[in-house]
């Protein structure tokens, strides 16, 4: 096991060395081995997509095509700490045996090592910065113009900080490009300081007066399911309502209002998720001028003043923060989320049965913005409509899949409607007036 830079040294004499993986930490480790004067052959991987197809100027070959070679070559498995396992798993299963791992925490130290570097390099020559806010996703950055925080900015997953640095590097960035590409799609959003930015405290102790307005105005749910994790506190505003989602699969409540009532869906709740809820909220929730999102885990980091304040104004919309994703949002969500069917089954639907929203869609899967999380606070009449939309495709989905037999069970549904919804908000962006919040993490 590799604990340590100096353990690199000892391996001059390893002959038919291949690195397993083919991202930021075999890259790094690629490179100790290259500066201690170890020759590398190649790189492994389990699948092809999402991986390049050379590194450092070496072929990334699949495991299985390296099965005939499997007892002379020496394999360091260089993922991070959560993949492990599963890897090694995998090479001892295919008959590999020559297997060096990194000590966990060393791989994790590698990660960070690698990502300060760059976050300070790779957007050296545009005008963007990445900075990691406190309480924000794990691996998450917030990508943003440089000495203009209040300026557009967009969450990104540093998972695919490579594709990223490749877009920065042709010159997809210059000159405020993405600025400009996103207002071009979206429309210009008013970006909203933080609850911690020092416009109220985002701690619960905004005036009771200030929360019973909201009420007046908002229904704002938080939803929440039985296996649940638990969180250090739970969302600390009055307003918000919770409501289980997936009642209808358990006989253990977690909240008063559940989600198996009335016109529902909560039995679909395994592929739906959240959604399941959204529903419910869209057929039975009590209608008043806005109605809101949140999730037991995650919610808006905007304090009751300012929420009044967007409310009263007339604001369309309050989203999260939005997503920044290269090459593409259909790359993103096939190689994570969703079968390839899944996502050419929803483009023909649209195409079917909502041909004004097509021409829409097509600009969303190959562009690089997404809506993420299924978090907002919207006019009900907007929200009306959307669930209209999301729910008319989502629901001849679920309904081809039922009735071929086939069983997922695998929140595919939540992850459609994030698509479904961005493609929405895109195709009325110019209609509504947006804003934009950071997202608090509870866990």
């Amino acid at each position: 096991m590799i604990n340590a830079d100096e353990d690199f040294k000892r391996m001059q004499n390893r002959k038919n060395l291949y690195i397993y993986g083919a991202k930021s930490i075999a890259n790094i480790v690629y490179n100790f081995l290259a500066e201690n004067q170890c020759t590398v052959k190649g790189f492994i991987v389990s699948r092809t997509l999402a991986n390049p197809h050379c590194v450092k100027g070496l072929p990334v070959r699949l495991v299985y095509d390296m099965l005939p070679e499997k007892e002379r070559i020496c394999i360091i498995v260089a993922v991070l700490p959560r993949f492990r396992m599963e890897v090694v798993e995998l090479l001892l299963q295919l008959g590999f045996c020559n297997i060096i791992t990194l000590n966990d925490k060393y791989a994790s130290e590698l990660k960070r090592r690698l990502d300060e570097e760059q976050r300070v390099s790779w957007i050296a020559d545009t005008e963007y910065e990445l900075v990691i806010p406190e309480g924000i996703e794990k691996e998450h950055g917030i990508l943003q113009r440089k000495g203009s925080p209040q300026s557009m900015r967009w969450r990104m997953d540093l998972r695919w900080i490579d594709h990223a640095r490749q877009a920065a590097a042709a010159g997809a960035w210059k000159a405020d490009g993405l600025t400009a590409e996103y207002e071009r799609i979206y429309g210009r959003g008013e970006q909203i300081p933080g609850a911690s930015a020092g416009r109220g405290t985002g701690s619960g102790n905004d005036s009771e007066g200030q929360e019973s307005d909201i009420e007046k105005l908002a229904n704002i749910y938080a939803i929440k399911c039985h296996v649940d994790k638990p969180v250090p506190h739970p969302i600390p505003y009055t307003y918000i309502r919770e409501i289980q989602a997936g009642a209808a699969l358990t006989q253990i409540r977690v909240c008063d209002c559940t989600d198996n009532t009335g016109d529902h869906i909560s039995d679909k709740n395994r592929d739906f998720s959240e959604c399941s809820a959204i529903y419910w909220i869209w057929k039975n929730g009590l209608k008043k001028e806005y109605t809101g999102i949140y999730h037991y885990r995650r919610y808006l980091d905007i304090d009751s003043e300012e929420l009044q304040h967007q409310l009263e104004k007339g604001t369309t919309l309050i989203n999260t923060v939005p997503c920044i994703m290269y090459p593409s949002n259909k790359y993103f969500f096939l190689t994570w989320y969703l079968y390839e069917y899944d996502w050419l089954l929803m483009m023909e639907l649209i195409r079917k049965t909502k041909p004004e929203y097509y021409k829409t869609a097509q600009e969303f899967e190959r562009g690089h913005f997404y809506l993420a999380n299924n978090i907002f606070i919207m006019k009900t009449e907007w929200f009306d409509r959307m669930c209209e939309f999301v729910f008319g495709i989502l629901l001849e989905i679920d309904r081809y899949y039922a009735e071929r037999g086939f069983e997922r069970q695998d929140r595919y549904a939540g992850f459609i409607f994030e698509v479904l919804y961005s493609i929405f908000v895109m195709h009325h962006a110019k209609e509504m007036k947006i804003a934009y919040a950071e997202t608090v993490y509870l866990i």
